[in-house]
């Protein structure tokens, strides 16, 4: 379990980071949180219709519930604050792994 969650809140190597348009690259799932609040609307709706923000999620982190959260995330607000919340839950340690890949 321990494992699992350092995985997610890694910063992963430069090819596997996420370029968000305007802003620049993100390493980690901490730094988009970080990040998201200086996305321009217009920017952040061309990730989320294409997908960018979930499948990061889960296919560079393992999460899955989180992955599954954000994919209809409406506002850049809404999804920080799925993604803090996430973040809290795995610092703590609870969380569930049946939810991770």
């Amino acid at each position: 379990m321990q494992h699992r969650n350092q995985r997610i809140l890694r910063e992963v190597p430069e090819d596997q980071e996420l370029n968000l348009k305007g802003v620049g690259n993100v390493n980690s799932i901490k730094g988009l949180s970080q990040m998201l609040p200086m996305l321009s609307e217009s920017a952040f709706k061309y990730h989320q219709s294409k997908g960018d923000f979930s499948a990061w999620m889960m296919q560079v982190f393992g999460d899955l519930d989180l992955g599954r959260q954000i994919r209809e995330v409406r506002t850049k607000h809404f999804m920080k604050r799925q993604i803090d919340a996430r973040l809290k839950e795995l610092k703590r340690g609870n969380f569930n792994s049946k939810k991770l890949a």
